[in-house]
């Protein structure tokens, strides 16, 4: 990875949600890596290290809320933005993502795909954004 080309961690079992982000996200400029569970995510996340993580909440082998808790075990974890995409409305849920740190939780149904772009790089600038004339 370098430093032009920030890393976003997309972890989300549906792979055309995923796919879609990354290649929005790569048009921009920013290397991305997809995880299909949140196994694979958080070992993902704890090996490479990436600028920012937008993370489903509903997975089969581990859910965004265990993902987050064992992120937020890892130094390097505790500080790394997460933004928490989901179908479900819970204000419990929510709440329980919330005091986990999460920057932002979106609804994945009330969202568009130029809305989860506008949220990485409100914590993630755009390389080719951030760079006027490319």
């Amino acid at each position: 990875m370098t430093d032009d080309k920030p890393l976003i961690l997309v972890v989300d079992d549906e792979k055309m949600t995923s796919r879609t982000i990354t290649m929005a996200l790569e048009a921009l400029g920013y290397q991305t890596v997809i995880a299909e569970t949140g196994k694979a995510g958080l070992a993902t996340a704890l090996e490479q290290h990436p600028r920012l993580i937008v993370l489903d909440y509903h997975m089969k082998d581990m859910d965004g809320i265990a993902v987050l808790q064992a992120l937020r075990k890892d130094e390097w974890g505790k500080s790394v933005p997460v933004v928490m995409a989901s179908n479900i409305y819970d204000v419990d849920i929510i709440n329980s993502i919330m005091e986990l740190g999460v920057q932002d939780y979106v609804l994945k149904s009330d969202i568009n795909l130029d809305d989860i772009v506008k949220l990485v790089g409100k914590y993630v600038p755009a390389p080719l954004q951030a760079q006027p004339g490319q």
